[in-house]
């Protein structure tokens, strides 16, 4: 699974790559829950 550390890490992630955070972040990995923060701030930003 990547870890983001900038905003153009985030914007540059796949539709694949998308769902199985999505998938592991409703299973409650803590860290695809991050991930999935990450994701929502930066597609609000734009």
């Amino acid at each position: 699974m990547r870890r983001f550390y900038t905003l153009a890490g985030v914007r540059n992630i796949s539709d694949k790559e998308i769902r199985v955070i999505r998938k592991k972040a409703d299973a409650g990995d803590p860290v695809a829950c991050y991930q999935m923060a990450q994701l929502h701030m930066a597609w609000h930003w734009e």
